[in-house]
């Protein structure tokens, strides 16, 4: 079973001393290499699509892909412990479904 806790690569004292309870803290290509990735490949695109409608009355320059540029995770620990309640209950439904 997964840990409830909250992921061990969180900066735990950022959140909890911000006066909002939550931190957003920004992602490195080189140290977050993984979620770089994968933030980045959620930009593929069909190149021929880019540069029309409302990019286009900006009057960028002529462009056929898209590159990450800056990404943050959000890390706020009421959030998570609402989420790990909630995976609580989900897990104690589907131990109810297959006693039944």
């Amino acid at each position: 079973q997964a840990s409830l806790n909250a992921p061990r690569y969180w900066e735990h004292t950022t959140a909890r001393a911000s006066s909002d309870g939550f931190a957003l803290i920004r992602l490195e290509s080189g140290s977050d290499h993984e979620v770089w990735e994968a933030l980045s490949a959620l930009l593929a695109t069909d190149g021929s699509q880019l540069g029309r409608g409302a990019d286009h009355k900006h009057k960028s320059p002529p462009y056929n892909w898209l590159k990450l540029a800056a990404a943050w995770r959000i890390e706020h620990h009421a959030l998570w412990d609402k989420y790990a309640g909630g995976r609580q209950t989900v897990a104690a439904g589907c131990r109810r479904v297959l006693r039944a």
